[in-house]
């Protein structure tokens, strides 16, 4: 992979505040290699499943075998996919962030796409 999705590795996600378990847990992801690899997961079901919510794409990474891509997993990765710049939340003509009711959550979230020419073919 390229220095700039290789940056985001370097990042912080935890906050100072955290508790020592929060910041264990998250150099275990890096040095393990989990994280990048549940990005990668996630990046190509929003390639498959363009404007899905977090709730629905885990929920897909679950039913393919990724157990560990739970909502709450998804919910971290797919911002870091954000900054990587190979997703985004997509904006209405006022500018407004589009979002939907979820089919699992069944509460209004943001969704997901795949950045100008990543969609996969259906």
């Amino acid at each position: 992979m390229n220095a700039q999705v290789d940056w985001i590795e370097s990042v912080p996600r935890s906050r100072n505040s955290d508790p020592i378990t929060s910041i264990m847990a998250e150099d275990r992801m890096k040095k393990t290699g989990a994280a990048k690899s549940q990005r990668e997961i996630l990046y190509r079901l929003v390639c498959e499943y363009p404007g899905r919510t977090s709730a629905e794409l885990s929920v897909l990474a679950i039913a393919a075998g990724h157990k560990a891509i739970n909502r709450h997993a998804a919910a971290k990765r797919l911002p870091e996919l954000r900054e990587e710049g190979r997703i985004y939340n997509p904006v209405d003509a006022a500018r407004i962030l589009v979002k939907r009711t979820c089919s699992e959550k069944r509460t209004v979230m943001m969704v997901w796409m795949p950045s100008e020419g990543q969609r996969v073919a259906a």
